[in-house]
């Protein structure tokens, strides 16, 4: 039974919502080619004609999407009328009670419009374009001229949140796609402005907008590709169609899979356009950007991600050799040597590692981050590729020889006040030291122990750089079997330190404690010590952390 809060009672949450939750439409599920195109009054006139198999990326049952609770439009309406009709709420208020109980209920309401109903949205602006560009597509009812100014209203009324989640529902994204794909035909004679205005109405019907992006099938990813090796000759057009693609996959896993479907090509596309637009700076950064959006592990939503299948089949496609050729020709332009830092990166695994140091990679990358290490962005993300490459145990010692890790230790000085690029750095020196006592003997020489200490001290509010600086003392002094680096450390602080980093940072437990211990110092109790759950709920707490040193 519910009652009416007016009555100063707390209502329980009507059945009738629950009823709506249980008959509502179930969600969209973009990724399924067979009904993706399937519009309510709209057949295609040109029907693709890519198979269905699923990527390399779906290979594998491991990968595992989390569920979410999705209603419709309907279903919301439904919900406010009812609190209108049963409790004699005023409009505002019974939206405001539908809201919170849908919320309650740990249903996902983003790209619900809260505040007109499903008739109401049928006579909006939007609806009514998009209605006229469905016609478009399928009959040519309208000018060329007409579809253009029709896109043109869709792009400006998804300025507003609503009217954006209201272009999705009526699948203005599949609509904007099937115009695109009767114009990528050779006989279209398609104008360079009306393919311009498509993209950019895309990119409208995309931003910030998670529902329209996971709208984004291996058919809307089919289209866009097929415009861009159309018009790669023309830098207006792929510069709009790869900001499109980068759009779609920002932190949406099944937009980037969709993407890596293996017959659009996607990373000789991209690849073969860096090549030839090298000598472009503004393409150029659009082209690394590009690659980083189709292979970054961004979307929190999935518990696991293809990243690592997409960086391998980047790398297996050229894009090293093609990343390093510009390094050299830019070597002067700290902007562009911070994205093409960024962009190899992102794809670095061990067999990547071995790959830049046969093209002979390392010299390339040290130069220009030596020409601008007062540079912060080159800086913070030549630190990050060096940290990366620090995996593979030959460039380790590369480093050494090159004098890379002497460069990283004045990076650390020049840029001390930056936490960010200090935790990079403290990442760097744990991977340069993990099993090679030579280079922590190079790194001492140098003030190592010194330079990792006050990082400590000045950052002791930065979680991540605690951790790192953890690392980076644990791996000096683990092989020091003659004592000769833990008595520095000893001196300087480095068991008060790691015991602060345990007290404030419970998460951090592991590696403080093992550092404490590879310092020499011993815990009462095990190493583990107390559950990780009874250290964050005593972390407001830093007398009683449960320890004792001897």
């Amino acid at each position: 039974m519910s009652f009416d809060r007016r009555h100063g009672i707390t209502p329980l949450r009507h059945s009738r919502v629950y009823a709506l939750l249980g008959s509502a439409a179930p969600r969209e599920k973009p990724r399924d080619s067979r009904t993706l195109f399937a519009f309510r009054q709209l057949t295609l006139s040109t029907p693709f004609r890519f198979p269905t198999a699923p990527s390399f990326a779906h290979k594998g049952a491991d990968r595992q999407v989390k569920e979410v609770k999705k209603i419709s439009q309907e279903t919301f309406d439904e919900s406010v009328q009812d609190n209108i009709d049963m409790f004699d709420m005023d409009r505002e208020e019974a939206i405001k009670e539908s809201i919170e109980q849908f919320e309650l209920m740990k249903v996902d309401i983003t790209g619900i419009s809260t505040h007109i109903t499903a008739e109401e949205e049928a006579a909006t602006p939007v609806v009514a374009a998009i209605d006229l560009l469905k016609d478009y597509a399928q009959f040519d009812t309208i000018s060329v001229e007409d579809m253009i100014a029709n896109l043109e209203i869709v792009s400006e009324q998804c300025a507003d949140k609503d009217c954006q989640s209201i272009a999705g529902r009526n699948q203005a994204v599949t609509v904007v796609c099937v115009i695109m794909e009767k114009l990528n035909h050779p006989d279209s004679g398609a104008a360079q402005e009306t393919v311009l205005a498509l993209l950019s109405c895309f990119m409208a019907l995309l931003k910030n907008s998670q529902d329209n992006k996971d709208r984004v099938s291996e058919k809307h990813a089919a289209v866009l590709c097929v415009c861009a090796r159309k018009y790669v000759d023309n830098t207006e057009v792929l510069t709009s169609a790869m900001k499109c693609i980068c759009r779609s996959c920002v932190a949406t896993e099944t937009s980037k899979e969709a993407f890596w479907f293996e017959p659009i090509d996607i990373a000789d596309l991209v690849l073969s356009s860096l090549r030839s637009f090298t000598s472009d700076k503004d393409m150029l950064l659009v082209l690394c950007m590009t690659v980083r959006c189709l292979v970054a592990d961004d979307d929190m939503r999935t518990p696991a991600s293809g990243a690592f299948k997409r960086g391998r089949k980047m790398a297996e496609y050229g894009a090293v050799p093609a990343l390093l050729g510009p390094m050299a020709e830019y070597n002067e332009d700290p902007d562009v040597l911070s994205s093409l830092y960024a962009t190899l990166n992102i794809i670095i695994n061990d067999s990547v590692a071995k790959n830049v140091r046969k093209e002979k990679g390392l010299a390339i990358i040290r130069k220009g981050f030596l020409q601008h290490k007062s540079h912060s962005d080159a800086a913070r993300n030549g630190v990050s590729l060096l940290r990366s490459l620090a995996g593979n145990d030959d460039l380790k010692i590369d480093m050494l020889r090159t004098e890379t890790l002497q460069a990283v230790v004045a990076v650390t000085k020049e840029h001390f006040d930056d936490e960010a690029i200090c935790a990079q750095c403290a990442m760097f020196f744990a991977a340069v030291s993990l099993r090679q006592p030579d280079n922590v003997e190079a790194l001492m020489k140098v003030g190592f122990a010194e330079l990792i200490m006050n990082v400590m001290k000045t950052h002791a509010a930065h979680e991540e750089t605690q951790r790192q600086c953890c690392h980076a003392i644990r791996n000096a002094v683990a092989r020091d079997y003659k004592k000769e680096y833990v008595p520095k450390f000893v001196e300087l602080g480095a068991e008060g330190a790691a015991n602060n980093v345990t007290r404030r940072f419970p998460r951090c437990g592991d590696i403080s404690r093992a550092c404490v211990r590879d310092l020499g110092f011993e815990y009462e109790g095990s190493l583990v010590g107390r559950p990780a759950h009874e250290l964050m709920h005593d972390a407001q707490t830093p007398e009683n952390d449960g320890q004792t040193m001897t």
